[in-house]
């Protein structure tokens, strides 16, 4: 390996270990399914299957589709969507699919109304290490491995909206964890060898193949809890039984049902142009309870902006501390007495 691409390669690992701690999800409200024709009842039953989907992407719940009260919203998927289109497939495969966008306010509209979460497009990074036992050899599976296991966990994460990321298998977590290590379950080992990727969460878990059936244990460890759970079944299964039952504890921690609106106002601070002050409304805009972002002034390099909440403020800042855009401002300039919240914006 030449110089260039060993800078390059560098340089790429310690962007993957600095941003791992939280991720923006896209098209959050959007969905694509499978179809077998382009007829209206079809069409109505795809566009039904794909509202399911984003529900359960923007609620984190697995099972919110099967919430009663969510029964009249799922017969008339059409008073929510925006826009649908069939997809054709690329050229030598088979297989038409449909796609939809729904209007994130009603979703989010809908699902508090009901007293369901909404979980905001800033999610935590969660950090997987999951050993995989095959005729007697046990290994880890890392960032770029090829194998059907790694396909499916990618695969179903992007279905849930789950920021999964895989250790990188560098030099530096071979000395710091073994495969004996994620099999045991030594949850300190674990955590001492997460700590150069700064995640929020961390999944571990142990996969042994039976033939055609796989079993698993997962240990979920969110802040000074952890909780562990066992399932048996395909790959497929499993996969969906360990994170599926994850997912559904993290948007419990990080989402919010609504408690009634509130006000708070965020001072930013370090914001010297245009484009800053887009990328700093984008972002809170974006975050789990915030239901509006209002511009109140604009003054030097800081702007004040005023959030509509759906739930308390303790909740903002720790969606807030998830990212990498805002940190607390250690030099807050003077700002209006309602003010509760002061950042600065990393450049």
């Amino acid at each position: 390996m030449n110089r260039i691409c060993l800078v390059a390669a560098l340089f790429l690992a310690l962007l993957a270990v600095r941003t791992a701690s939280a991720d923006e999800i896209r098209n959050l409200y959007e969905a694509e399914v499978a179809v077998t024709g382009q007829g209206s009842e079809e069409r109505q039953l795809a566009l039904r299957s794909a509202f399911e989907v984003v529900l359960t992407k923007v609620s984190g719940q697995g099972a919110v589709a099967a919430e009663s009260a969510l029964g009249e919203a799922l017969a008339s998927p059409d008073r929510y969507v925006q826009q649908f289109r069939y997809r054709e497939p690329p050229a030598g495969q088979s297989g038409l699919t449909f796609w939809a966008r729904f209007d994130s306010a009603a979703v989010n509209a809908l699902l508090r109304s009901h007293r369901l979460p909404v979980w905001g497009a800033v999610r935590p990074a969660t950090l997987l290490w999951l050993v995989l036992e095959e005729r007697g050899r046990r290994r880890l599976v890392g960032a770029n491995d090829p194998g059907a296991v790694a396909s499916s966990i990618t695969a179903f994460a992007e279905r849930r909206g789950l920021p999964v990321h895989f250790p990188l298998l560098d030099l530096e977590d071979l000395r710091r964890i073994q495969p004996s290590d994620v099999w045991g379950d030594f949850r300190d080992i674990i955590q001492a060898a997460s700590e150069r990727y700064h995640a929020q969460v961390i999944l571990s878990g142990a996969l042994a193949r039976d033939g055609d059936y796989y079993r698993a244990r997962f240990t979920l460890q969110l802040g000074n809890d952890a909780l562990r759970w066992e399932s048996v079944g395909s790959l497929d299964e499993v996969i969906a039984a360990g994170l599926g039952r994850a997912t559904d504890e993290i948007a419990q921690g990080y989402g919010q049902t609504s408690g009634g609106a509130s006000l708070v106002t965020v001072q930013v601070r370090n914001v010297q142009s245009l484009e800053d002050y887009l990328r700093a409304m984008d972002y809170l805009d974006a975050l789990s309870g915030v239901a509006r972002v209002e511009l109140v002034t604009v003054e030097a390099d800081q702007v004040i902006y005023r959030l509509t909440l759906q739930g308390a403020t303790h909740a903002l800042v720790q969606a807030i501390g998830l990212g990498d855009t805002l940190v607390p401002d250690s030099e807050p300039a003077p700002v209006p007495a309602q003010a509760e919240l002061r950042y600065r914006l990393l450049q």
